[in-house]
């Protein structure tokens, strides 16, 4: 069962972008954490990203947690099919994981996934970060992995990014969340043409490179 909806994940982003983006869709969902310098947590999905960036610390891949995010955009209404939560509950929820509050930095300037990216990138930048994971949803990973790649090109940071997705399937609905996280895919796969990422899809440069 969880083969053949991974499968519908990856046909529907062949589907509205190619091969290669699928080949790439898929690489992300499948790669490998790496030491490095900070774990970037992006808000989102309540508590449901909160157990991999614990996991991540705990086994020694990075000695710092970047929470970014906002409390504006919390509680029910505030965008449709969303109830997100509070940032200082997911700290709470990061040290009752076992992270220590003083390996926690809590950035709440982002209000999308656009921003977290900024705000991440002008941290590894000031901290001098070479390294960093990114923890955040599976439906999520390819628009904030582009998202990332048009933000290192901006600011100019030369590190590299390696992206790691929330352990649930794709029949799951995400905490806070109306739908699947597969009918998810289909609203980001929409965002990516809205917001003009899917160009970093079919650049020669960009296509397939890890941001």
């Amino acid at each position: 069962m969880a083969e053949s909806l991974q499968k519908q994940a990856e046909a529907l982003v062949r589907t509205q972008f190619g091969d290669e983006a699928a080949a790439l869709f898929t690489s992300l969902q499948e790669e490998k954490p790496e030491q490095a310098d900070a774990i970037i947590l992006l808000q989102g999905d309540r508590l449901d990203r909160v157990a991999k960036t614990a996991e991540l610390f705990l086994r020694g891949f990075a000695p710092r947690v970047f929470l970014a995010g906002n409390n504006k955009l919390i509680g029910v209404g505030p965008r449709p099919g969303e109830n997100d939560i509070a940032l200082e509950e997911i700290r709470k929820a990061l040290i009752g994981a076992g992270v220590p509050d003083g390996a926690i930095t809590v950035d709440d300037k982002a209000l999308n996934t656009k921003e977290q990216a900024v705000r991440s990138m002008r941290a590894a930048i000031q901290e001098g970060w070479k390294k960093i994971l990114v923890v955040t949803s599976p439906y999520h990973l390819l628009r904030a992995h582009l998202t990332f790649i048009q933000e290192k090109q901006e600011q100019g940071w030369e590190g590299e990014t390696i992206f790691q997705g929330a352990d649930f399937a794709w029949d799951t609905v995400p905490a806070g969340r109306n739908s699947t996280a597969l009918e998810m895919l289909v609203l980001e796969t929409e965002k990516i043409r809205k917001y003009g990422f899917d160009f970093l899809l079919y650049s020669d440069k960009e296509r397939g490179d890890k941001a």
